[in-house]
Formats: structure tokens, sequence, C-alpha cells
């Protein structure tokens, strides 16, 4: 997560592909993420290539216990 205050910085975009990276340096192929439906995040990850696989309703749990489905992406990199 970034902080609201910085965000739109490309500081979430700079995190996923140090992460990426480091997948590619331990032999992975394939990243899986979930967020929740709606969030900004949703916009960060099918710009840098993540592909949406699923929708599961009523999965994530707010701070005001109100349920909101969980968006699943996966990338494959190489």
């Amino acid at each position: 997560m970034t902080h609201p205050n910085y965000r739109r910085n490309g500081i979430g975009r700079l995190l996923m592909q140090k992460a990426e990276e480091r997948a590619k340096q331990e032999g992975r192929s394939l990243l899986v993420l979930d967020t929740r439906e709606g969030d900004p995040s949703n916009h960060l990850y099918t710009s840098i290539g993540y592909i949406q696989a699923g929708r599961i309703p009523n999965y994530a749990k707010s701070a005001t216990s109100e349920l909101h489905a969980t968006i699943f992406y996966y990338k494959i990199i190489v």
C-alpha cells in the first residue's frame, strides 16, 4: 500500500517493478494478486500488464465491516 499523501507519484508502479524483478530472480513465471473491486490500484495493475482473472463477491471486509468483492489478477513474466 502507498500512503494516500504519496499516491500518483509512481511509487506503486516502482514497488511492483521491484517485486517482479525479484520474482524473476527467484525463477517465478506467474504472479497472482487480488484487490478490492473499485480500488484505485485496479487501474495500476491493468496498466502494467496484469490480466483480470475473476471476481469473488463479498470477499473482503472493510474497517466498517462492509463486504466488498475482490478482483483477482495474474501476469506471466519471463
